[in-house]
């Protein structure tokens, strides 16, 4: 209730121009749609920038997948080395460092493999 009235409040105290019977302006819309052409004519955005920009933002996304498939398989590794060489007294699953190990491999394949093409063939 007290945010019906605080509203009706604004309202009244605002001053509606509809309300007061003013004719809306017929050239609005055109004098908006040349400001809007202005603004557009003068921005430095354009394909070939959205296209670099796009471009640099997937290279980094697959450096970013090389550097943690690299470093999953890596751990993976070393950790099922470790439990390998501690033979009976090994913690951990030999099963879990052997996906981890294969997959951290297939993440950085498949990085570097569409990173070489991107930008080694594609640009070329």
């Amino acid at each position: 209730m007290f945010f019906v009235i605080l509203c009706a409040v604004y309202l009244i105290g605002t001053g509606d121009a509809s309300a007061a019977g003013a004719a809306p302006d017929p050239s609005a819309p055109l004098e908006m749609l040349k400001t809007a052409r202005t603004k557009a004519a003068s921005s430095n955005l354009s394909v070939a920038s959205a296209t670099t920009g796009a471009g640099n933002i997937v290279n980094m996304i697959l450096i970013l997948m090389g550097v943690v498939g690299t470093g999953t398989a890596a751990y993976s590794g070393y950790t099922l080395w470790n439990n390998i060489q501690q033979g009976e007294q090994a913690r951990g699953s030999n099963m879990t460092y052997t996906i981890g190990l294969v997959g951290g491999a297939m993440l950085t394949l498949i990085a570097v493999v569409v990173g070489a093409v991107t930008n080694f063939i594609v640009t070329a």
